[in-house]
Parts: C-alpha cells; structure tokens; sequence
C-alpha cells in the first residue's frame, strides 16, 4: 500500500514538473518576444508554481479519492521541497525565511490543495 502510494506521488511530481518546464518555456518565449523586464519575471514563477501545483494536486487527488486536498498539499510541498533541495545542490546555500521563499511554499502548498479540491 505505502510502495503504491509512494510510486504514485513519484508519477503525479513528474507530471507535475513536465507541467512545470512546459510552463517556463512558454513564459520565455513570451517574455523575450514581448520584452517584458525582469521584475514581471517573478509573477510569471509563481503562477508557474500555482498552476502545476494545481495540475499535480488535481491529478493526485482523482487517483486518491478521498481526503483530497490533503493530498494536494502533499503533492505541493513534496515539490517545493524537490525545488529547495535542487537549490541547494546548485546555489550551495538555501535561505528558506525570505519572503520568497515563503511566497513559493504557500504557492506551491496552496495551488496543489486547490487541486485537490477541485478533483
């Protein structure tokens, strides 16, 4: 049952992540055509990490069928910290207090427990 669930949080995160680089290359491309500076750049992330939290919630709660945004939540907070860890392992430092950081977990948190809901 935990083996099973587990493969199932590893497939939705995948999803959820494709979801995620699908996301940034069309925000790319939008921003490079239309010439949008740098500060709009950070709206654009975090309705990236709402949306694909949303997709990986949505998708994890229709496969969990009950305690549904639970389960979204878990799928957003397994992702941001996926996205802390890789930070980490890239930057050599990881500030998790800034006000950045923590506009990401709720993002990510929050847009995988609407999901959840809504499945």
């Amino acid at each position: 049952m935990v083996k099973n669930n587990v493969f199932r949080i590893v497939k939705t995160l995948v999803c959820t992540y494709i979801t995620t680089l699908l996301m940034l290359l069309i925000m790319t491309l939008l921003f490079y055509k239309l010439q949008i500076n740098n500060s709009k750049i950070m709206i654009g992330v975090y309705i990236t990490y709402v949306l694909s939290n949303f997709i990986g919630g949505f998708i994890f709660g229709k496969i969990a069928g009950r305690k549904k945004y639970l389960f979204g939540m878990m799928v957003g907070a397994v992702y941001y910290l996926i996205l802390l860890l890789i930070s980490v392992i890239v930057m050599k430092e990881a500030n998790i207090f800034t006000p950045d950081s923590l506009f990401a977990l709720l993002a990510c948190v929050g847009g995988g427990m609407l999901g959840g809901m809504i499945s």
